[in-house]
């Protein structure tokens, strides 16, 4: 089973993909830039993630 609406499994490779196209990132370098843009993209959210859950346990401090 495929995705009806294009090659992406996902909504987000696809906007991803959609970008570069409008931007004009040749086909060839499609793949280097989602290799490099989705795995900043989860180690960003981690980050924060983690953050924002050291900063609310803070708050509940006496």
């Amino acid at each position: 089973m495929g995705n009806p609406k294009g090659n992406d499994a996902h909504p987000i490779t696809g906007a991803i993909n959609n970008g570069m196209s409008i931007i004009g990132v040749g086909i060839d370098r499609r793949p280097v830039v989602k290799g490099l843009v989705l795995p900043a993209a989860v180690f960003l959210d981690v980050y924060y993630k983690n953050k924002a859950s050291k900063h609310s346990d803070m708050l509940y401090v006496t």
